[in-house]
């Protein structure tokens, strides 16, 4: 008798509490059982309706998207202006372009680690991280990511 290897395959849902209705669709496909995972963007303009309803899904995990592309950021942190606009919201990918150097990088993850306490806050108990726009990619990112993920005990 040959032993057959299984793998799990988990999909996620990115962009939990960027609106209603990426809100109603992805609790949809949790209720349907298409997806058992999602990650919540914590400065999304719908983040608490999204934290709240996490509650009707505990076989589901819940992680934080960190986001430094769109929305205002959850710091007031001086560091995070060269991927501000006059408004103060972060500017879709400018984060690609700018010179990240040690402040901008300290910003970053000061930024990141408020979302990730605001999602706790919020009662969620994160899962994972995932990045908005794949901003993870970014060399001088990952650094930063690795810190956070330290910093939380997160994959």
């Amino acid at each position: 008798m040959s032993k057959t290897a299984f793998m799990d395959v988990i999909v996620n849902a990115d962009d939990l509490g960027i609106s209603r209705k990426v809100n109603d669709a992805t609790f949809q496909l949790m209720e349907d059982g298409l997806i058992t995972s999602a990650t919540i963007m914590a400065n999304g303009p719908e983040v608490e309706s999204a934290c709240q309803r996490t509650r009707d899904f505990p076989q589901c995990s819940f992680g934080v998207h960190l986001n430094v592309t769109e929305f205002a950021p959850l710091t007031n942190s001086e560091n995070l202006g060269p991927l501000l606009d006059n408004e103060n919201n972060f500017v879709g990918e400018k984060v690609r372009s700018v010179k990240i150097d040690s402040d901008l990088a300290n910003g970053i993850f000061a930024e990141y680690c408020a979302q990730i306490e605001k999602i706790k806050a919020l009662g969620v108990t994160p899962s994972h991280l995932d990045s908005h726009n794949y901003v993870h990619t970014v060399a001088r990112i990952f650094p930063i990511l690795k810190r956070v993920q330290k910093r939380y005990g997160l994959r």
